[in-house]
């Protein structure tokens, strides 16, 4: 699949209007980099600047001078992670497994990015339930819900049990509210176990919400932020294939790689709502995720000669009011 040149001038355009850039102006050449970056990683599923070159839409320019432009895009001081993505406050982060205060230290500079309005759920892993990181993320007024070990001290009703002493069955669920953790006696917490009939053990967790349903709806979100993750790696983008391994680096190609992601799902949005599925994939059921048919809604588009649905506003609300972005009515 190679995206066209309308594309990109369709993607360029529509970054520019959210990031405010000025024509003729340097931010405008870091833009065509970026938006390069997007059409070739998009196209070739990989983010090795050699194969981004070879998928990028531009004529007449060597592929080394390419790599060398997407070389330097990365190593430029001046394009920080913060700058580009806080106009579009989509960010979707997850965790990796790195110490404690590490995470304390991320949760306290996110605190700055976050706008005043939006409200902030941590959903996490195992490795999130430090006592520390709990408390830090409670000083931001934010929310947290992860799992926990079945071997956690649990402080509740004049009692002290582990968590995976809770009376559960296959098919059950039970909380505990106003309950402490550890022998630092952390909390309140609201502890959960619940056992899906389908799975051989209980999964438990913790949580600083006080309504335990309302915790469980919000835990579910967690799993399309692990396909998103699969999909910059393994399934996608293979950012783990990239060759960088300086940190600043890496983070500045995230922003082309996200941005492709976003505009990948968007594509799959339109896609599903004006029946362009059925023209590439069957009908009795779907095997696909949603960037899988991204992915082949673009290159169907491209394909039949059709305009190319770009956006970078991600369907994330209940389905209402069709959003216009760039010509097209995009659910």
């Amino acid at each position: 699949m190679h995206i066209n040149f309308q594309t990109y001038r369709t993607i360029k355009r529509s970054l520019a209007h959210v990031l405010h850039t000025r024509p003729d102006s340097h931010d405008e050449q870091h833009l065509n980099t970026l938006t390069l970056m997007i059409c070739g990683s998009g196209s070739a599923q990989h983010v090795q600047f050699d194969k981004i070159a070879s998928h990028a839409p531009i004529r007449h320019r060597k592929n080394e001078r390419l790599i060398t432009r997407f070389r330097r895009w990365v190593k430029h001081a001046d394009l920080s992670p913060e700058a580009i993505w806080f106009p579009f406050a989509r960010a979707v982060l997850a965790g990796f497994h790195l110490p404690e205060t590490m995470h304390c230290a991320l949760v306290r500079q996110l605190q700055d990015l976050r706008p005043a309005q939006a409200t902030v759920t941590v959903l996490g892993a195992g490795a999130f339930d430090g006592t520390e990181l709990q408390a830090t993320i409670r000083a931001t007024k934010w929310e947290y819900i992860c799992r926990t070990a079945s071997n956690i001290l649990i402080y509740a009703q004049d009692r002290v049990f582990s968590v995976g002493d809770l009376p559960l069955q296959p098919g059950a669920a039970v909380f505990i509210a106003d309950g402490r953790m550890t022998a630092k006696r952390y909390g309140p917490i609201l502890l959960l176990g619940v056992w899906d009939a389908k799975q051989k053990e209980p999964i438990y967790r913790i949580t600083s919400l006080a309504d335990a349903d309302d915790a469980l709806e919000r835990y579910r979100l967690r799993f399309r932020i692990a396909c998103m993750f699969a999909n910059h790696t393994s399934r996608g983008f293979r950012i783990d294939k990239s060759h960088l391994a300086n940190p600043s680096r890496l983070a500045r190609l995230l922003i082309a790689t996200s941005l492709a992601y976003v505009w990948i799902h968007v594509a799959a949005a339109f896609a599903q709502a004006h029946g362009w599925v059925e023209q590439f994939h069957r009908t009795d059921r779907c095997d696909l995720g949603l960037f899988q048919i991204g992915l082949r809604a673009i290159q169907y588009a491209l394909r039949e000669g059709l305009r190319v649905p770009v956006s970078f506003r991600l369907p994330i609300g209940p389905p209402g009011a069709p959003q216009v972005a760039n010509g097209f009515s995009v659910r």
